[in-house]
């Protein structure tokens, strides 16, 4: 899958979450489902994205660690979003979860 797909189907998710009940558990289970296969498939791009950036920083004529450092993330910016998108949805992910459990725990 391609990091524009699996960013698209995170947006997608979110927007659900946005308009789901919060007691409606079975649709908070289906998009806790849908974060968490979009964010499988994002660790196997960031996979692909480090090696790209290896590849960058370690064939770079730059003199120092900090200037092959600094063309790798600029040659491959994906790495860094990829980074940011992980955490913020891995927390989008537990809040998700602390919502089924605090429905359960009522019932």
């Amino acid at each position: 899958m391609k990091l524009e797909e699996v960013l698209q189907n995170l947006d997608r998710a979110v927007l659900s979450y946005q308009n789901v009940s919060l007691i409606d558990t079975d649709q908070l289970s289906e998009i806790l489902r849908e974060v968490g296969c979009n964010l499988s498939y994002l660790v196997q791009l960031r996979n692909e994205y480090y090696s790209k950036f290896q590849s960058i920083y370690f064939n770079s004529q730059a003199k120092t660690e900090t200037g092959k450092n600094r063309e790798a993330e600029y040659k491959c910016p994906e790495l860094d979003l990829i980074r940011k998108v992980l955490r913020h949805y891995g927390a989008l992910q537990q809040d998700i979860r602390t919502q089924i459990s605090l429905h359960k725990k009522h019932d």
